[in-house]
């Protein structure tokens, strides 16, 4: 909800949905505060996937994950530098 679509209310295409939908309440995200959401915020981190994502793609983020979150949790150098077991392979669907 502190997202700039919200605070800003741009919605999409020319009727800014869902912002300027006669149907929809007229919130003043601006104005909102949830504190679940700031907690989850501040412990979330996403990854965005991709059909043409191959296996190095995935182990990438898993190496990105596992540095960040040892760096968060004050590893041992040791365990920082330490790399995940890699992504297997799934077998290619037969077309």
């Amino acid at each position: 909800y502190k997202e700039q679509a919200y605070t800003d209310r741009k919605g999409f295409g020319v009727a800014g949905y869902p912002f300027n939908d006669p149907r929809s309440r007229n919130i003043d995200y601006s104005k909102f505060n949830c504190k679940m959401a700031n907690w989850l915020t501040d412990r979330t981190i996403s990854f965005f996937t991709h059909p043409t994502y191959e296996v190095e793609h995935i182990q990438a983020y898993i190496d990105a994950f596992n540095k960040v979150a040892a760096a968060y949790m004050k590893a041992p150098k040791a365990c920082a530098k330490k790399k995940s077991a890699p992504v297997k392979k799934a077998a290619k669907a037969k077309k």
